[in-house]
């Protein structure tokens, strides 16, 4: 996104600052999106003092249609679970580590593409996309662990349901049933996940990956 914020300087972040930095890189773009002309982005890394990124619009246009609806779900997830107390940990694409937050886990995963149709005249494209949302929590009993990732099924539906363009990111967003599992991990306490499916509709220009 911008050459003063390189590869070495995120290897010398904590997995925390990562993720709000990451965070914050996200929510600059969709910024832009939404049609600022220019954001600053302040982090820091690496034993390294206070620095701050710049984008401006040139960055923003080089998204997809896809990645910002998909950036703008990460990002709206992060603001709405931060109310809770523990708040559970919010990522994108991320491995499911052996150790689960005690407020939990939430993992976006960007889907798949289920349906396009063209719109002739001038050609575009109306696009049916599928993330999934991934929640896993931990907990001492069984009892524990489903109260826990009901709560956070509910707030994750909220969230969505509460603004449905995202944003104007896309036309509609639906969030779908959850399918459940009970998770072990080797030396790691019993923990529980449930998958929701979130589909996003939307329409591009041109091309499919516009």
């Amino acid at each position: 996104m911008s050459a003063t914020i390189t590869k070495g300087v995120f290897a010398g972040m904590t997995r925390e600052a990562l993720t709000t930095t990451r965070a914050k890189l996200q929510q600059a773009l969709l910024d832009l999106a939404m049609g600022e002309k220019t954001v600053s982005v302040g982090y820091a890394a690496g034993g390294l003092s206070s620095r701050t990124a710049t984008f401006t619009a040139a960055d923003e246009a080089r998204m997809s249609a896809r990645e910002t609806a998909i950036a703008v779900l990460h990002s709206r997830l992060v603001a709405s679970l931060a109310v809770r107390n523990p708040a559970p940990v919010v990522l994108r694409g991320e491995a499911i580590p052996q150790r689960i937050p005690a407020g939990g886990l939430v993992v976006i995963r960007d889907g798949e593409t289920l349906e396009e149709t063209p719109i002739l005249s001038p050609l575009a494209w109306q696009i049916e996309h599928r993330a999934e949302v991934e929640i896993t929590v931990a907990g001492a009993t069984p009892a524990a662990r489903n109260t826990l990732l009901d709560a956070l099924l509910m707030d994750v539906a909220a969230a969505i349901t509460a603004n449905r363009t995202l944003g104007g990111a896309v036309e509609w967003a639906q969030p779908g049933s959850a399918s459940f599992e009970d998770v072990e991990f080797e030396g790691a306490a019993a923990a529980r996940a449930a998958a929701i499916p979130v589909t996003l509709w939307f329409t591009v220009a041109g091309s499919p990956l516009a």
